[in-house]
């Protein structure tokens, strides 16, 4: 008898091991396809984007972002293989709407799902919030059915915050900010957008991002990190990834 109830914790104790494992595997493959690798650096030549977009595809990321003269390039590389492209349109975020909805329009054209826009810096800091909310319409009009996301990483709180607001009452789909800065995204009304994460290097900041609501996670590392969860999330019970 006693044989047999060992037996039977046994066969328990395996089958909640295989389900642990593959409760792992799955928030891994969350994890991942909230990923966006960065490949917009200026600096970025033809073999490192390949490269880039080779590991995207190898990896099932949500998607690769590139500047606007990318796209193209990054569209062929990806193929149909489900990776979108993302562009960054704006340049500095000082061009005139006219240049920037050309730019978003071409992009569009070639192939981006998403838009990733630098708004008027200079608008942000003199608090112009009317130009604001007039260049976000003009861009999200430009880029017809495509996610426009206001990037807004690296601003002060008060600029985040207007930023947030312009993108909520021009129409964006929602704003990108790095993860010390959420706070002063939602203060600003993105708590009913869309909010995207800026900069994540590591699977802690990764987590850290989701757990805070973050629907995309962009990182200029992308092998790097995806090496780093393959060691932590998959060789013990990693922090809760959802949605």
């Amino acid at each position: 008898m006693a044989e047999a109830e060992n037996k039977i914790s046994a066969e328990e104790a395996a089958e909640f091991a295989e389900f642990k494992k593959s409760r792992r595997e799955a928030e891994y493959a969350l994890a991942l396809g909230k990923l966006v690798a960065d490949a917009s650096m200026p600096m970025l030549g033809d073999a490192a984007l390949k490269g880039v977009c080779e590991s995207a595809k190898r990896c099932a990321l949500y998607g690769v972002l590139v500047s606007p003269v990318r796209v193209a390039a990054a569209k062929k590389l990806l193929g149909a293989s489900g990776v979108r492209v993302l562009c960054l349109a704006g340049g500095t975020g000082e061009s005139l709407p006219a240049v920037k909805r050309a730019e978003v329009r071409r992009a569009v054209r070639q192939g981006a799902r998403e838009i990733y826009l630098f708004p008027c810096r200079s608008a942000l800091a003199e608090g112009r919030e009317g130009y604001l909310k007039r260049e976000v319409k003009s861009v999200r009009r430009a880029a017809k059915k495509a996610p426009v996301m206001l990037v807004l990483g690296g601003l002060p709180p008060a600029q985040v915050a207007l930023g947030a607001r312009a993108a909520r009452e021009g129409g964006a789909e929602g704003v990108c900010v790095r993860q010390d800065e959420f706070l002063s995204a939602v203060e600003g009304g993105a708590g009913r957008l869309r909010i995207d994460a800026l900069c994540a290097e590591s699977v802690q900041s990764l987590e850290a991002c989701v757990r805070m609501g973050a629907v995309r996670v962009c990182t200029p590392c992308p092998e790097h990190l995806t090496e780093l969860m393959q060691r932590e999330l998959l060789s013990e019970p990693p922090a809760a990834l959802k949605k």
